[in-house]
C-alpha cells in the first residue's frame, strides 16, 4: 500500500492531461492565444509559427512531466525496469489521449502529437539519466 502513494502524483497529472484534452477546440485555441499574446510582444516570430511552437511545447512538457512522475513512482517502488516501464506507459497514455480527442468537438487525433509527446518523454529519460549520473558523481 505504501508504494501506491508514489503513484498519486502520476494519477493527478494524468487527470490534468485528460482535463486539458477535454477542452473543446475553441477553448484550447483561446488558451493558446492568451499565451501567444504575451510571447509575441517579446519574440518577433510569425504568429502561426509561434502558435504551433507554443502548442507543441505544451505537449512535450506535459509528457516530460508524466515520464518523470512515473519514473519517481517506479524508482521508489524499486522497480527493475523503471526507465522502460515509465516510457512505455507515457507513450501509451499519449496514444489514449489522442483517441480521447476524437470525441471532443473541434479536436482531432494526430500521430504527430503522439510523436511530440513521446519526444517530451524521451527528453525526460535523458534528463533523469543525466541527473542521476550527476548525483552519483557528486556523492563519490
Amino acid at each position: 500500500m505504501k508504494k501506491f502513494v508514489y503513484f498519486i502524483p502520476v494519477i493527478l497529472w494524468m487527470c490534468f492531461i485528460f482535463y486539458m484534452s477535454q477542452q473543446t477546440g475553441s477553448d484550447s485555441s483561446s488558451m493558446s492565444n492568451s499565451i501567444l499574446e504575451i510571447v509575441i510582444r517579446f519574440i518577433p516570430i510569425p504568429e502561426n509559427i509561434l502558435t504551433m511552437l507554443i502548442r507543441k511545447s505544451a505537449h512535450m512538457f506535459e509528457y516530460f512531466v508524466l515520464f518523470i512522475l512515473l519514473f519517481i513512482a517506479y524508482y521508489k517502488s524499486q522497480s527493475k525496469y523503471r526507465y522502460l516501464t515509465s516510457y512505455i506507459i507515457t507513450v501509451l497514455y499519449a496514444c489514449s489521449d489522442e483517441i480521447h480527442q476524437l470525441f471532443i468537438p473541434g479536436r482531432q487525433a494526430a500521430i504527430f502529437d503522439v510523436m511530440i509527446d513521446s519526444f517530451g518523454a524521451l527528453i525526460g529519460v535523458l534528463f533523469v539519466y543525466l541527473l542521476l549520473k550527476y548525483i552519483a558523481k557528486r556523492s563519490n
